[in-house]
């Protein structure tokens, strides 16, 4: 049988005590150890000077990999500093105005209005429809608060370009309509090619959003600041790229990946076989800002935020968020039983549903399974075999780590027998937990019952 609530909530309270590993940037894949700045930017290069990140820069080529799926809007953003070159995913979402992370930038350009021209570069590749181009960037409009620690697990990341002159590319439109469950997500990334100069290669990669996961179960409704998704590989220098709807609008910007270890208690009670699971205890986590909850440059009225946009402004408890999300769902386990009741109840072929009132019990012979007893004998009851309906409800995993209500409905072979108003009922109940292989007859019910009112 599956797990019950009580000791679900125990494993993950033992789960969520593990940490989540920072992986915006992996040491190894650098020649050099980077410095805790160059960590937060993505794909970086490291150097010893600023004159050697800008010499860096000017090596800078990007290319598509497909050119019938290259869209015009996305590019690479190279930064530089006194330490490091480093390369993001950006996009056009205007002539003149590119949106990428703000974990992308060098921390003295976050700034609003910061002139950025000779320390920032957008690299455009060749296209069907456009020649390749490289603009500098001429200052940074605005850029998020990255509110990363312990105390706040994800927080929006984004930040807003201004190009030193317009570009001919047509622009990605933004969208505030928020993520949904299920949306099939189009990144549109740049990923890098080389470790030792910024070379981009454009891709064009299928993801799907994903709400309620044990990983982030603040992302929890359409307008939650921060989003889930996979079904695709996320790596650095992915970063800041756009995560278009099947529309082709931008409703979130990519902005980090994790690995998180998976307890093995946990993986049991996954439904299948857990997606994305890299040695077979951990997972990667691909995160995104929802752009329902980042007010643009391009935004002529002021626009006030719905109050979900909040929600990373809070501090986290992962162990805490992803109980609440236990018990909402175990809250509705109640209706969706009675609703399964009712079924029942007016499906035409049972007979004996319409001889009786029923009203749902737990039996103990059936290891504490939903199933339903008499409480009253309508006119025309009689003794009957039938077969009496057991629901077995959990809070389960899917492949994508999210909780859901899962009820599995049986039937055991049981007989009603009456005798003037007493009313026995016993079933054929195997001595596994499976209920299906009868092997012994057990009394579940036998009382006396009144007539149903009229």
């Amino acid at each position: 049988m599956s797990t019950p609530l009580p000791r679900l909530l125990i494993l993950l309270s033992l789960a969520t005590a593990l940490p989540l590993a920072c992986s915006r940037i992996q040491t190894a894949q650098h020649p050099h150890h980077p410095t805790p700045e160059a960590q937060a930017r993505g794909s970086v290069i490291s150097t010893s000077s600023l004159e050697e990140s800008v010499s860096v820069m000017d090596q800078g080529q990007i290319t598509c990999e497909d050119l019938d799926q290259c869209p015009s809007a996305a590019g690479m953003l190279l930064s530089a500093t006194g330490d490091d070159a480093g390369a993001c995913s950006a996009f056009l979402i205007s002539p003149s105005i590119v949106m990428t992370n703000s974990h992308c930038l060098p921390a003295d350009l976050k700034a609003p209005h910061t002139p950025a021209q000779g320390r920032l570069r957008m690299l455009f590749p060749e296209t069907l429809a456009d020649e390749g181009q490289t603009i500098e960037v001429a200052e940074v409009i605005d850029a998020s608060n990255l509110h990363v620690s312990a105390d706040v697990l994800e927080s929006r990341d984004y930040a807003f370009l201004k190009l030193a002159k317009e570009s001919p590319r047509k622009p990605f439109t933004l969208s505030r309509a928020g993520v949904p469950d299920g949306l099939p997500l189009t990144s549109v990334r740049m990923t890098p090619q080389s470790k030792t100069v910024p070379l981009g290669l454009i891709q064009v990669v299928q993801c799907q959003a994903h709400q309620k996961t044990y990983f982030l179960p603040r992302f929890s409704n359409n307008l939650s600041p921060v989003v889930a998704f996979s079904d695709c590989d996320v790596e650095h220098g992915n970063s800041g790229s756009a995560l278009l709807d099947p529309q082709g609008n931008v409703r979130a910007i990519l902005q980090s990946f994790r690995s998180s270890p998976i307890p093995p208690m946990l993986l049991q009670q996954v439904d299948g076989k857990a997606y994305g699971m890299q040695d077979g205890s951990t997972k990667q986590i691909n995160s995104g800002t929802n752009l329902a909850c980042v007010i643009s440059p391009l935004e002529k009225q002021l626009r006030i935020l719905p109050v979900e946009c909040m929600k990373d402004e809070m501090k986290s408890n992962l162990s805490m968020e992803t109980k609440g999300l236990l018990m909402e769902l175990d809250a509705s386990r109640a209706a969706a039983l009675l609703a399964e009741l009712n079924q029942w109840k007016q499906d035409p072929e049972n007979a004996i549903s319409s001889q009786f009132d029923w009203d749902p019990v737990e039996y103990e012979a059936l290891e504490s399974r939903l199933s339903l007893k008499p409480v009253c004998q309508k006119p025309g009851a009689r003794s009957q075999n039938f077969q009496l309906p057991v629901w077995d409800s959990s809070i389960r995993l899917n492949p994508y780590l999210q909780f859901y209500l899962k009820i599995e409905k049986t039937k055991v072979p049981a007989t009603l027998r009456m005798s003037q108003d007493q009313v026995r009922l016993t079933a054929q109940i195997a001595d596994d937990e499976s209920l299906t292989a009868a092997s012994s007859s057990k009394v579940l019910f036998d009382e006396i019952i009144p007539a149903c009112a009229e």
